[in-house]
């Protein structure tokens, strides 16, 4: 099973079932001549990428490559967030065990666990194994294109607003070509939470 990544604020969204859309940025991204048939011609899990020029009423030439999103419609996938293991006796354990309890950093940021040897060590999210999750997701759709193309409806589904989206991306995109004003390609992805 695979994991996806969201902010602690956008987790708790996802949990709440308000965030319903999530972009992911396309790796490697298209080549800039590259032409998008309405709607994108997903078969097989794949994007094609159609390059090259329109040839009078006959449609396309197909000179592109594939594109594989990483999620899949149909396709659960794990909420990975920062955890900790801890024993029958509420003590920071390295190992699964039998009475461990998996202890969520989200539920927890308002409070001190001070600095002694019970100190709760978080592990980071991107080492989070499926099994310790709390959240699951079923992905309905998947369908390419330029961020910013993105509108107000669709920034309430990411649970952003259309305001202050550039900025979010571009905190978690920073290099050259991956910017809002580069305007990249991206993988728009709607799911649900699975109880």
């Amino acid at each position: 099973m695979k994991g996806i990544d969201f902010t602690a604020t956008l987790r708790a969204a996802v949990r709440e079932g308000r965030k319903t859309v999530t972009r992911r940025l396309m790796k490697p991204q298209p080549a800039p001549d590259v032409v998008v048939v309405r709607p994108p011609i997903i078969a097989g899990g794949r994007w094609q990428d159609f390059a090259g020029e329109l040839c009078g009423g006959l449609g396309q030439i197909y000179t592109g490559t594939t594109r594989k999103p990483r999620y899949r419609p149909g396709e659960v996938v794990y909420v990975r967030e920062p955890w900790c293991l801890l024993d029958a006796d509420f003590r920071p354990v390295q190992d699964r065990q039998d009475g461990c309890v998996v202890v969520y950093r989200d539920d927890h940021l308002d409070q001190e666990h001070g600095d002694g040897p019970d100190r709760l060590r978080w592990r980071p999210a991107r080492f989070m194994p499926a099994w310790a999750a709390r959240t699951r997701l079923r992905i309905l759709s998947v369908r390419p294109e330029r961020l910013q193309d993105i509108t107000e409806d669709e920034c309430a589904l990411e649970c952003v607003p259309f305001e202050a989206f550039p900025g979010l991306w571009d905190t978690l995109h920073p290099d050259p070509g991956t910017t809002w004003a580069d305007s990249p390609w991206a993988w728009r992805v709607e799911f649900e939470v699975v109880r």
